[in-house]
């Protein structure tokens, strides 16, 4: 096993017998790369097969709704889930089309306010939100783009 395509490869187990199945959980998700070889009755070992390198599975969920009322619940637009996104372009618009937050973090932490910090009004708001992940040569890569609706409820 590999955490990338530039090796160095590292055993991971040794499988005696005629097994069919192994699971291998690496220490962070999925992402890596695997060789395998064989060794016979008498300790030969074969080639190591070609590489096969698995990438992670993003998820990345938004809510469209949330209460930025200090009465310290859901007063911050989070993430519902974030599995292996590292960095997000994140942009809400108001009705006219004026940018009115945006943030490159992926816990987005949003608390309803404008860039001059006043509480934007109750209403429903656009976003469009990139996500970017780190690849298998811990690359960073534009991977999807959301967009939706958020409403804003204070009372």
């Amino acid at each position: 096993f590999s955490p990338n395509k530039t090796g160095p490869y590292e055993l991971v187990d040794e499988i005696p017998g005629n097994q069919q199945n192994y699971f291998h959980k690496p220490g962070k998700g999925l992402a890596g790369c695997y060789q395998v070889t064989s060794v016979d009755s008498s300790g030969n070992e074969s080639v190591a097969t070609a590489f096969l390198c698995i990438e992670n599975c993003p998820l990345y969920v938004l809510p469209n709704t949330f209460t930025p009322n200090d009465d310290g619940s859901n007063d911050f637009f989070v993430p519902r889930a974030n599995f292996f996104v590292k960095k997000i372009d994140f942009k809400v618009f108001n009705q006219w089309g004026n940018k009115v937050f945006e943030t490159e973090d992926p816990q987005i932490n949003w608390d309803g306010l404008n860039f001059q910090k006043e509480p934007l009004a109750d209403g429903v708001y656009h976003y469009v939100c990139k996500l970017f992940v780190e690849n298998i040569d811990n690359e960073l890569e534009e991977y999807k783009v959301l967009s939706g609706f958020i409403q804003i409820i204070r009372k």
